[in-house]
């Protein structure tokens, strides 16, 4: 709570350069003109900027009592492995050869959409399993590897 006046100067700073920077770069690129000078100078920096202003803006919104909505990401987090695999083999399918060959022909915003869909798909999926099973799938088998027997699997 202290520190929320630096926060939010670093939010508004960070945020407003960043996606300034960001968005005159892609501008730029989709009419085939160099970016404005001021902006071009930051256009290195705009990665770093834009990260700078999403973790405060998160550091910002989150207070204590509202850290029921992380449920939703520990349980995608106990299944981090399986999420890894699954996001692997879906999205190369997608977009590679062996599947639909979307890569190339997609939009970055349309490609994104997939990839964030099938986010919150995971972080759906991954809080019902874990209602019954203590593991993912992925995870319950590199355990019983690990320790050299069978783990306990369903939930108690």
């Amino acid at each position: 709570e202290k520190h929320r006046g630096l926060l939010w100067a670093a939010f508004a700073v960070c945020g407003t350069f960043g996606a300034a920077a960001t968005a005159g770069e892609l501008w730029s690129k989709a009419m085939g003109q160099s970016a404005w000078p001021p902006l071009a100078a930051l256009s290195g920096a705009s990665v770093l900027l834009l990260a700078v202003g999403y973790v405060t803006g998160l550091l910002l919104w989150w207070r204590p009592g509202r850290a029921a909505w992380l449920s939703w990401f520990s349980a995608a987090g106990q299944m981090a492995l399986t999420n890894y695999l699954v996001q692997s083999v879906v999205l190369s399918f997608v977009f590679y050869g062996i599947g639909f060959g979307l890569f190339g022909r997609l939009g970055p915003a349309a490609a994104a959409s997939i990839g964030l869909a099938l986010y919150v798909a995971q972080l759906a999926v991954s809080r019902v399993w874990l209602r019954r099973f203590r593991y993912g799938p992925c995870e319950w088998l590199w355990r019983s590897l690990s320790y050299g027997r069978r783990q306990r699997w369903r939930a108690v």
